[in-house]
């Protein structure tokens, strides 16, 4: 991820939170150009069990 991130490769995360608007202001905090996008999601099991199958996966 920090290799990818470092010389600029197209990277994404997903930011979980119940809070819909903390979620927006961290979404906004961590945005930094087109390379890098952060997306939000109130399914915050789902996403914990989304980066556990794709770690697996990888």
């Amino acid at each position: 991820f920090a290799k990818e991130l470092a010389i600029g490769l197209p990277t994404a995360i997903t930011i979980a939170a119940s809070n819909t608007k903390f979620s927006e202001e961290l979404q906004q905090f961590f945005h930094c150009d087109k390379s890098f996008r952060v997306y939000k999601n109130s399914d915050m099991i789902g996403v914990q069990l989304g980066g556990a199958v794709k770690n697996v996966i990888a």
